[in-house]
């Protein structure tokens, strides 16, 4: 059955397609950079299309419009392609004089940021010109209004082409947008991207999300009809409405969370965000989001999803980012509830478009990037201040967990040092490293903190769940020849699990047994169900892995009559290999091939 979704469900891409369009509500200073802009480019036509080149920087002018950027970049855009396309009509200082040092800054910006003849890509360009400087708000834009025009008008081109492009926008422009705060462009344009780097994948991820019943216009309007309603009867002043989340993001989404076993593999229906109905409170009244969150949890009693709630309103993201999540589950799938200002909420929408210029004189620094490389051509675009433990983390939580150093453009440094623009990084990281240091959360940025802190939680209960693995080991299984649990029938173990009320698998066991769970009651229920004494003995030997082991264990262990339940082999990366075997077998043949297998194997245990 087909849904019947808002044609306005996702933001339009609104730009002027014509030059009587654009100029209509442009001030005079915006028609003279047209005119030089058409003057300069009058024999100027685009490769693919035909079409006058003009139109491609009146699109760029026209998007910075919309977006909100300010005069000197929205002339700056419509000169963005001059210098570089004819430095022999016009000069730096020729902008400068026309207009102001700062547009000429701009385009003398945009310019560096494009790939020369001989660089293969903007990835090697990148790294060349942010050396120069860090990447501030105007260039950011302008470069961004460019590449989503580019990959608008990219039907004509050749699939190889297309698909170069795309990837690199998803790796160098998607990630530009989001460092900025600019949520809408960078939705765009990885979705835009989407289609050409995964065709397939693409097709069926629209088509799932555009089937979606959440996005059903009647679930929509109801949710935010009774929203709307039960927070102006408890006197919270608001606007109800929603957003709706882009493909690719939602896409590889679930990619991870399938990965992760926290979703269904071929399903958005835990993804909370597929839409976010967002609940801005008028600014000034900051307690109203959470007094509003307060309301809604009661109104929806028994949806909501407790560990799955974000405060990002306390302490902003990275990014600027800010608002409270709560994630709720109805039946026609999970949905998210956000909380904001509406200050706070137009920055997230359009980041460090949305602010005045006294609040970017205010601290400039907040609103510039710098750029991060690491040996695998990987890129980060950073906070300024951002430290080597910021770059771990945000190349990955679990490498910044292990981190122990980085290697700034190959010379070693803690992991506080601040990254300088336009370094090559690598983390060094401890393999064996369970817990994140504990003294970067005095340096580390708000990401890297809460990163931090929910690893930690993890860590401490991992301690626990070990703990009270050990001692089910040692006070349950040991005496029954036992060595892990997980070596006993499936069905028996869920039957364990069952009957002690540990529904989310043995480490609920485990910590139970750690806070006080009385062991009698686990003995006496293995019992009933048959691992009782005597009944089981285990195997475990350890060493350097070589051929014709598994073969030699099996022949001991059939010479006196072993019958095996379950065997569990491993070989590490070092080489280093560890079996376990449960069998019955009769208590003096036990005896007897003990012996022979403690000869055999100097490093062997028999319960």
């Amino acid at each position: 059955m087909k849904t019947e979704t808002s044609p306005l469900l996702r933001p339009q891409i609104d730009f002027d397609r014509s030059l009587a369009e654009f100029q209509a509500n442009v001030s005079p200073r915006v028609i003279e950079a047209l005119k030089v802009a058409a003057e300069i480019h009058k024999n100027d036509f685009r490769i693919v299309t035909g079409e006058p080149y003009l139109n491609h920087c009146v699109a760029v002018a026209s998007l910075l419009t919309n977006w909100g950027a300010d005069e000197d970049e929205v002339v700056a855009g419509l000169l963005h392609d001059t210098w570089e396309d004819h430095p022999e009509k016009i000069t730096l200082d020729d902008i400068a004089d026309n207009f102001n040092e700062r547009v000429s800054h701009l385009v003398s910006g945009v310019t560096k940021l494009k790939s020369r003849r001989g660089e293969k890509n903007e990835f090697e360009t990148l790294k060349k010109v942010t050396k120069e400087s860090f990447i501030e708000r105007g260039v950011a834009l302008i470069k961004l209004a460019d590449r989503l025009h580019n990959m608008l008008t990219m039907e004509g081109m050749s699939p190889m082409t297309q698909e170069r492009k795309a990837r690199e926008t998803l790796a160098v422009y998607a990630p530009l947008a989001e460092s900025f705060g600019l949520w809408q462009v960078k939705n765009l344009l990885q979705d835009l991207s989407f289609k050409y780097v995964e065709p397939k994948r693409y097709s069926l991820t629209t088509e799932m999300i555009d089937g979606d019943p959440r996005l059903e216009t009647t679930f929509i309007e109801k949710r935010e009809e009774e929203l709307q309603k039960l927070l102006a009867q408890n006197g919270i002043r608001a606007e109800v409405g929603h957003q709706v989340g882009g493909y690719w993001e939602m896409a590889e989404k679930q990619k991870k969370f399938g990965m992760r076993a926290s979703a269904q593999p071929n399903s958005f229906a835990e993804i909370s965000d597929v839409i976010s109905f967002r609940v801005v409170v008028e600014d000034g009244e900051l307690a109203d989001c959470y007094k509003a969150l307060g309301i809604v949890r009661l109104f929806y009693e028994g949806k909501l999803m407790k560990q799955r709630h974000n405060d990002y309103l306390g302490v902003s993201a990275v990014n600027g980012y800010s608002a409270l999540h709560d994630t709720y589950r109805f039946e026609e799938g999970d949905i998210e509830v956000a909380f904001s200002t509406k200050s706070k909420e137009s920055f997230n929408n359009w980041g460090v478009v949305s602010l005045d210029k006294e609040e970017l004189k205010k601290n400039p620094e907040l609103y510039q990037r710098k750029l991060i490389f690491t040996p695998k051509k990987e890129l980060v675009f950073m906070e300024i201040a951002a430290r080597g433990i910021d770059v771990a983390y945000k190349l990955n939580p679990l490498l910044g967990l292990r981190a122990v150093g980085i290697m700034i453009d190959g010379k070693m440094n803690p992991l506080e040092a601040v990254v300088p623009n336009a370094s090559e990084v690598e983390v060094m990281f401890d393999r064996d490293q369970t817990r994140p240091k504990v003294e970067c959360l005095e340096y580390g940025n708000p990401s890297t903190r809460r990163w931090i802190e929910h690893q930690l939680l993890v860590a401490q209960r991992d301690e626990e769940v070990a703990r009270g693995e050990e001692m089910i080991r040692s006070e349950i299984l040991s005496e029954r020849g036992i060595l892990n649990i997980v070596d006993l029938d499936r069905s028996l173990v869920d039957k364990l699990l069952m009957e002690l009320g540990c529904w989310n698998g043995l480490a609920d066991l485990y910590y139970k047994a750690a806070y006080g769970l009385d062991l009698k009651l686990v003995g006496k229920k293995m019992d009933e169900l048959g691992v009782v004494r005597g009944r089981y003995t285990s195997i475990q030997i350890r060493g350097i892995n070589e051929i014709g082991i598994s073969k030699d264990l099996a022949q001991i262990v059939n010479r006196f009559g072993g019958d095996v339940r379950s065997k569990v082999e491993k070989v590490d990366d070092r080489d280093k290999f560890v079996v376990r075997v449960l069998l019955t077998i009769g208590y003096e043949a036990k005896k007897k091939m003990e012996f022979e297998l403690k000869e055999k194997f100097p490093d062997c245990v028999v319960i």
